[in-house]
């Protein structure tokens, strides 16, 4: 898992080979699954071109589930 410095997403994790991106939240308990994720979007996520919660719920948040 890659650990973020968010106050809402605690890290996430990709399987290139799945193309599946897991999402941990602080305080959830569990995580959340992400289909059909570019891989590209986990980078735009980690490098931080905005706030890691602002860039999920700009970005993931409802565009990847299955």
């Amino acid at each position: 898992m890659i650990l973020l410095n968010s106050s809402c997403l605690r890290g996430a994790k990709y399987s290139a080979a799945m193309r599946q991106m897991f999402i941990w939240f602080h305080g959830a308990g569990h995580f959340f699954i992400d289909y059909r994720v570019p891989e590209s979007v986990l980078k735009g996520l980690i490098n931080g071109i905005c706030w890691h919660g602002e860039y999920y719920h700009q970005f993931i948040r409802g565009n990847f589930r299955a």
